[in-house]
């Protein structure tokens, strides 16, 4: 049952006896994270601006795996849930690549930055994508 019914984020990896990458288990570690709390701070602060204010139509978004949308600033031109055509570039990143482009969505032009997790430490990540998106017409 999720925490006053939110999305949570949640992340758990072995505790190795002195700090070992391999080796005997001592335990295990789990942190919960609101998700609401956690990823709307991030994109907002990846949106595209020109003297610190923030580009109008410009927006961030994660997609997972899937290329579904799972956290946006802009739930009317990228919805959650939402498969967003873009470039092929932008989709097939390798863990930890970023990749530039130009693409048409909702009738308008945009240019983009995209940039794939890579994990951290030994976790190796979702596979999701971060897109900073602005118009260009």
């Amino acid at each position: 049952e999720l925490e006053n019914e939110e999305t949570s984020l949640i992340y758990c990896g072995g505790v190795l006896e002195e700090g070992q990458r391999e080796g005997k288990v001592l335990g295990v570690l789990g942190i919960f994270f609101d998700w609401e709390n956690l990823v709307f701070p991030i994109l907002e602060g990846c949106l595209p601006r020109i003297k610190g204010e923030v580009v109008e139509g410009g927006a961030a978004f994660y997609v997972n795996d899937e290329h579904k949308v799972i956290a946006t600033t802009d739930s009317e031109n990228f919805k959650i849930g939402q498969v967003v055509k873009l470039p092929s570039e932008n989709l097939n990143l390798d863990a930890g690549e970023s990749a530039s482009g130009i693409f048409t969505a909702n009738e308008k032009k945009y240019i983009i930055g995209s940039s794939k997790t890579q994990g951290y430490r030994e976790y190796q990540g979702l596979g999701w994508t971060a897109h900073v998106v602005r118009p260009i017409d």
